[in-house]
């Protein structure tokens, strides 16, 4: 990981950039605010928002996975 000091998350828009993680379709940089909200994500994010970004991440060789969170409901019993 490149760039601001450790422990010392930025309040800014673009706070952490990950260049170059790999998904399915190709490389993608992918731009995340303070928040954890994804700003941007495309194969040409990281030239716009390199300059914002506080935090880079070298995404080269890694591998770009959603957020693996558990939907897992018994919504559909809750009618019965």
């Amino acid at each position: 990981m490149m760039g601001g000091p450790q422990g010392d998350f930025p309040d800014k828009p673009g706070s952490l950039l990950i260049r170059g993680a790999l998904r399915e379709a190709g490389p993608v940089d992918v731009c995340i605010s303070e928040g954890g909200y994804i700003l941007a994500a495309g194969p040409e994010e990281g030239r716009r928002f390199r300059s914002e970004a506080e935090y880079v991440i070298d995404g080269a060789g890694l591998v770009l996975l959603p957020g693996l969170v558990n939907t897992h409901t018994h919504a559909a019993m809750t009618l019965l």
